[in-house]
């Protein structure tokens, strides 16, 4: 009878204890973990950043051998020096080993590797912007595009993202994608001519500029493999019976290769298209020495797989499958563009307008502009005929896309395809620096065409959810939940 008020008294003390904890230590906890976690994020970004400007600094004989400066670099000395003739190979080469521009890069980079074959397959007229670089020393002219790529990323995650405060923390955040860091490393041009235009062409569609969009995805003709992603999207609005973008598009695409002949000669331009021609053939051929554990382009992985005497047989054929999925792609994307119109002009998921519209104003693009996107990046790797692991990096655009924007409906599969990439694409390229033979790009492929395929099963159910939904019929989610 006396333990009584003992044991009250330890109820109201536990009692005490577990709301204190509830209500002040576990917030507290989650606190210190998130900021750990943002702590570690950050200095991550800025170790990856201390070992590329190490080496830039320090390892020269690695900085001449970067693809800004065997490339880009040498394009802009030439143009400097009035040797624009010898960008390109002679008409009907089938090797950049021993051609005008591979003399020029070694003799203008003294510390280049003697193997190296240095080649240029872009248009003209980035040669010439590159002659503002070539002004620089080598070194100095890589710091520079280097520091200009990171600036084209800010830009990109600050026109893609909603809450714009978070930009730069989200564009340091997609260095730890591995072919982001790696493109800003080795100074390639993914990010300043393919992400860039393709985030500025997204956030103009989505605010019902489909004229200034289409013009700013026509810049993707500079970096024509991903030139692609644009064209499936505008093709589908354009089956949908919204092919503004498309024509604007066309229209600047054709603007643009008048500009190279303009800025050049027709000649040049014409030597350009026949280089394509070349570099198709050599990125075929195993035995130009052709890093083949860094393409991810399924066409370009057969021929390198078959034996040179059938490519004239295989080429034809499997661009044409390519071609045949882009064509299907875009078919049912336009579907679930043409089911989800609603009579104000407002685009969902099969959700409800309402909230679409109280957020974006009429003709808000919304989710399925997002889900046109991120399909069309993730199909990349299958229909592209030229793709390396590095471009990959346009895929930070699809985890912005999914993981930045509130969505009136969010589909769980395409959360789970952007992680699965993500953290694949990120061991791989691990392993890539480890040891190259340990891996093989076909695991990539095979990976972009699993995930391609639930993304297209998953397009095909919310286009019969719209029509459901616009029927009056009540549609069940995913998640269970009636829309």
């Amino acid at each position: 009878m006396q333990r009584a008020p003992t044991k009250h008294w330890t109820n109201a003390v536990s009692l005490i204890w577990n709301l204190t904890a509830s209500i002040v230590v576990l917030p507290l906890s989650q606190l210190v973990i998130r900021r750990l976690a943002s702590l570690s994020i950050n200095l991550l970004v800025l170790t990856a950043l201390a070992l590329v400007a190490y080496t830039d600094a320090a390892l020269p004989a690695v900085t001449v051998n970067a693809d800004f400066v065997t490339t880009f670099f040498v394009a802009g000395k030439l143009v400097l020096a009035g040797h624009c003739q010898d960008l390109y190979p002679p008409v009907g080469s089938t090797t950049f080993a021993g051609t005008a521009f591979d003399k020029a890069a070694h003799s203008v980079l003294h510390n280049l590797s003697s193997g190296a074959v240095a080649e240029y397959m872009y248009p003209p007229a980035v040669a010439v912007i590159c002659a503002a670089f070539a002004k620089f020393s080598p070194v100095q002219a890589l710091v520079l595009f280097q520091i200009l790529s990171v600036a084209a990323l800010y830009i990109c995650a600050y026109l893609v993202v909603e809450r714009r405060s978070k930009a730069a923390h989200l564009s340091g955040v997609s260095i730890l994608f591995l072919p982001v860091a790696v493109t800003i490393w080795i100074g390639q041009v993914g990010i300043v001519l393919g992400l860039l235009p393709l985030a500025a062409g997204y956030c103009l569609l989505e605010r019902s500029r489909p004229y200034l969009s289409g013009l700013a995805w026509s810049l993707l003709i500079f970096k024509p493999q991903l030139l692609l992603v644009a064209a499936m999207v505008a093709a589908a609005y354009a089956l949908a019976g919204r092919p503004k973008c498309l024509l604007a598009l066309l229209a600047g695409t054709v603007l643009w290769l008048g500009v190279n002949i303009c800025c050049t000669s027709p000649s040049l331009f014409f030597n350009w298209l026949d280089c394509l021609k070349t570099s198709d053939i050599v990125y075929a051929d195993p035995r130009q020495g052709i890093p083949a554990h860094l393409v991810v382009s399924l066409p370009r992985l057969v021929l390198l797989a078959a034996p040179a005497s059938l490519h004239q047989l295989l080429r034809p054929v499997f661009y044409a499958l390519a071609a045949t999925v882009a064509g299907a792609t875009v078919w049912c994307l336009s579907r679930l563009i043409k089911s989800d119109v609603n009579s104000q002009g407002s685009l969902v998921i099969a959700g409800s307008s309402a909230s679409r519209m109280k957020r974006e104003g009429p003709g808000g693009q919304g989710d399925v502009l997002s889900f046109c996107v991120t399909v069309a990046l993730l199909v990349l790797p299958l229909v592209s005929p030229y793709l390396f692991v590095y471009d990959l990096c346009v895929m930070v655009l699809a985890g912005w896309l999914i993981f930045c924007r509130t969505w009136s409906s969010p589909t769980r599969l395409l959360r789970h395809a952007v992680v699965a990439v993500w953290t694949f694409v990120n061991i791989y390229y691990a392993l890539i620096m480890l040891h190259s033979s340990w891996v093989s790009p076909a695991a990539v492929v095979a990976l972009f065409a699993f995930l391609y395929v639930l993304a297209v099963l998953e397009c095909v159910s919310l286009t019969v959810a719209n029509r459901r939904a616009a029927l009056g019929v009540p549609v069940v989610g995913t998640d269970g939940a009636n829309f």
